[in-house]
C-alpha cells in the first residue's frame, strides 16, 4: 500500500527533504526494499542540541590549543595526578593560557563549555570540562533518537506503516547517529530488522536469531525498535530496570552483544547494540 501523495508532501515539509526509494546493499548487490526514505538533517542540526554544541566547542578549543602550541604543554601534565586537586589543574591551565596570543579566545570558549556542561557535573581535565556522550544525551526524553522520528510517527499514527532510523553509525552503548529516516509498509516492528537484514553473524545470530533475542527483552521489559542497520539495532526500554535487575540485564546484553565491551549497570531508556 502506497502512502497518499498528500501524506508524502506533508512528510517532505516536516523533514525538509524529498522522499526517495530505499535501497540497501546486501549479498553484493543493491536491493529495493519497497520502503520510502528521507535524508535526515545532520545530528548537529538538532538531534542532540547539547551534544552538538559540546562537540563544536571542544573542537574549537582544541584547534586553538594546537595553534598556540599548548596541546603539547598540556600533554606533559598527568590527567589525574595524585595529591593534586582538579581546581589546581585548572589554575595550571589558566597560567599556560595567559601566555598565549590566543588567550582571550581560549578563555571565552572554555567559559562557554563550563556553562554548557555545568548541569552535568563534568570532570575537569587540565581545566577543560569533560562530559560523556551518554550524560549529554540523557537529558533527552527520547534518549537521543532524532526528534523528527517522533513527529513522523505521530503524523503516520493512523497509517499501516512504521517509521524508523536507518544507515546508523554506532557510537556508544546508548548512542547512535542516523542519516536516513525510513517508512516501511508494516506494523510489525521486527520487520525493521528483516528489511535491514540485521544480524550478528560473527556470534551465531542471523536476522531471525536477533529477533528472537529481542523478543525475550520485549516480553520482560517492553521495547520499541527505533532504528536498525546491517549490524546495529537501537531500541527504547519501556520499563527500565534498576539495582540487581539492571545488573542482570547488563550481563544478558553483554552475552548477546560482546562488542559493547562491558556490561552496563544503569539504564536511561535507550539501548544501541552493534556487532563487529
Amino acid at each position: 500500500m502506497e502512502l497518499k501523495d498528500s501524506v508524502k508532501h506533508r512528510l517532505n515539509i516536516e523533514i525538509g527533504a524529498s522522499s526517495q526509494s530505499y535501497r540497501i546493499f546486501t549479498n553484493g548487490e543493491w536491493v529495493d526494499t519497497g520502503c520510502i526514505a528521507w535524508p535526515l538533517p545532520r545530528e548537529s542540526e538538532g538531534a542532540h542540541s547539547v551534544l552538538s554544541e559540546y562537540n563544536r566547542l571542544t573542537q574549537q578549543l582544541f584547534v586553538l590549543l594546537h595553534e598556540s602550541g599548548l596541546d603539547t604543554e598540556l600533554s606533559k601534565i598527568p590527567s589525574e595526578p595524585e595529591n593534586i586537586q582538579l581546581d589546581e589543574l585548572s589554575e595550571t591551565f589558566i597560567e599556560l593560557v595567559k601566555g598565549s596570543e590566543k588567550s582571550s579566545e581560549i578563555e571565552a570558549v572554555t567559559t562557554e563549555l563550563k556553562e554548557l556542561t555545568s548541569p552535568y557535573k563534568p570532570t575537569m581535565v587540565h581545566g577543560i570540562p569533560v562530559v560523556s556522550v551518554s550524560e549529554l544525551t540523557a537529558s533527552d526524553p527520547r534518549q537521543g533518537a532524532n526528534k523528527i522520528l517522533w513527529k513522523v510517527r505521530e503524523l503516520l499514527k493512523d497509517e499501516p506503516v512504521i517509521a524508523y532510523r536507518a544507515n546508523l553509525a554506532w557510537m556508544a552503548f546508548d548512542v547512535s547517529n542516523a542519516s536516513l529516516l525510513v517508512v516501511a509498509h508494516t506494523i510489525n516492528q521486527y520487520d525493521i530488522l528483516r528489511i535491514e537484514h540485521t544480524n550478528a553473524g560473527n556470534y551465531g545470530f542471523d536476522t531471525e536469531g536477533v529477533i528472537a533475542k529481542l523478543k525475550e527483552l520485549d516480553t520482560k521489559y517492553g521495547i520499541d525498535i527505533v532504528g536498525a542497520g546491517f549490524d546495529v539495532v537501537e531500541f527504547l526500554l519501556k520499563h527500565i530496570p534498576k539495582g540487581k535487575e539492571a545488573s542482570k540485564l547488563g550481563k544478558w546484553l553483554l552475552d548477546f552483544c560482546p562488542d559493547i565491551d562491558e556490561a552496563p549497570t544503569k539504564f536511561k531508556g535507550k539501548i544501541a547494540l552493534w556487532w563487529d
